[in-house]
């Protein structure tokens, strides 16, 4: 979720990337609005065997990964049930984490760290 868009992909669980997708993010960029152009957007991608729904915020959530606390880059986005509403509108489960975390999961597993046991991520 960023400021100027939304990127989606599918994933294998290997970690292969089976389809990708950008949308612009809606201004303003209330929950509301940018709930709904997820959900359509999740709605484009091939999604009858997915399992679940994971999203990357800029900002920190709460430690169930249901919450986003503050979205950095986008307006009203303070203590926002994220994984709640796209559970609800899309009927899978979901899960939330900061973006900056995702990012160093992936590359500690699939990307330029895997050869590491240590890791830093700027």
């Amino acid at each position: 979720m960023g400021g100027t868009a939304i990127k989606l992909g599918r994933f294998s669980q290997d970690g292969t990337c089976l389809q990708s997708l950008s949308v612009a993010t809606p201004q303003p960029a209330t929950p509301e609005a940018v709930v709904e152009v997820m959900v359509q957007a999740i709605a484009q991608l091939d999604t009858q065997e997915s399992i679940a729904i994971g999203v990357g915020t800029p900002g920190p959530v709460d430690a169930s990964g249901r919450i986003a606390r503050v979205a950095i880059n986008l307006k009203q986005w303070h203590d926002v049930p994220l994984a709640d509403w796209l559970e609800a509108k899309t009927g899978r489960p979901a899960i939330l984490a900061n973006d900056a975390n995702c990012a160093g999961l992936g590359e500690a597993w699939l990307g330029a760290g895997r050869r590491f046991r240590n890791l830093i991520v700027c």
